[in-house]
């Protein structure tokens, strides 16, 4: 039972939109520091300009004086149980001949990203040094219980979907707290991306059969998803924030085939292959910095 088509995802791998507690783990600096040519000039390299003032800025990441990067990341199992952080700090690492750590946190269960970094000077220090930044606001703590209450037929309404359009609309309100969030704890200049991670690919392993059993109800949560992924788009577009579509990577363009074995190992999670596409859609929306610029 779809409810309404979802008009903001376009029907594409990869979408751009522009406009519109110290308990973390340590960083991991994965080692890939890579010498760039004699002949790069500092000029033909991505410059940053760090400006004091804490204020919307459009800038660049990475001049020669930079050595280091550090790349944050913040999501659910998606960015701890695939590769595609490390693989994009390699892509980093190899471009701009820097050595790359990367650091964040990722939350299960009901616990969310925003108040891990509330509560963590740690992860609050690592935002305000980070070159680049990459979130995934986590859906596991709205799908579980939704879909759960939607099988046993309590979740409200004539059609049954009423606790998903007030989950849906508090998710809502949620990512653009963590966004302004991070915006108001990053550098002027930082990169930030968000990732359409929703898990659209994912329902068959989640729920094995139910495409065939119960089209209704396999249409529900696969609309669920998407709208929570439209919500985290239409967040991202309203601060000039670029998204990298991985549920259309993982998923078809029209949301709805079972993912590959080229790209996910369990159903789940993006596997080796998966996860360079992932990293090298991250990389191709480029390293400036577009918070505030649109």
């Amino acid at each position: 039972m779809v409810r309404r088509h979802v008009a903001m995802l376009f029907a594409l791998g990869l979408v751009v939109i522009s406009c519109g507690g110290n308990d973390t783990s340590p960083s991991t600096d994965i080692k890939t520091t890579a010498e760039t040519s004699s002949e790069t000039t500092a000029a033909e390299e991505v410059t940053t300009t760090l400006n004091p003032a804490r204020q919307p800025a459009t800038s660049t990441v990475s001049d020669a004086a930079r050595e280091h990067w550090e790349v944050v990341v913040f999501g659910d199992s998606f960015a701890s149980k695939s590769g595609w952080p490390a693989q994009f700090a390699e892509i980093v690492a190899v471009e701009f001949g820097v050595a790359v750590s990367v650091g964040g946190d990722v939350c299960f269960g009901g616990c969310t990203a925003l108040e891990k970094i509330r509560r963590s000077d740690a992860l609050q220090s690592e935002i305000a040094a980070a070159e680049f930044i990459a979130i995934q606001p986590q859906p596991g703590r709205v799908v579980a219980p939704l879909w759960r209450s939607y099988s046993s037929g309590d979740c409200g309404g004539d059609d049954g979907l009423t606790c998903f359009r007030q989950a849906e609309s508090d998710f809502l309100l949620y990512v653009e707290e963590l966004f302004d969030e991070l915006i108001m704890l990053s550098e002027p200049g930082t990169v930030i991306r968000a990732m359409l991670a929703t898990g659209t690919w994912a329902i068959d392993s989640f729920h094995p059969g139910l495409r065939e059993t119960a089209p209704d109800q396999f249409d529900a949560f696969l609309e669920n998803m998407l709208v929570l992924s439209d919500h985290i788009a239409q967040a991202a577009a309203h601060r000039c924030i670029l998204v990298v579509d991985v549920n259309a990577i993982m998923s078809g363009p029209d949301y709805r085939q079972p993912v590959t074995a080229a790209y996910s190992n369990d159903g789940s999670h993006p596997s080796v292959e998966g996860s360079r596409v992932i990293a090298e859609a991250l990389g191709s929306l480029g390293y400036q910095g577009t918070v505030g610029s649109c």
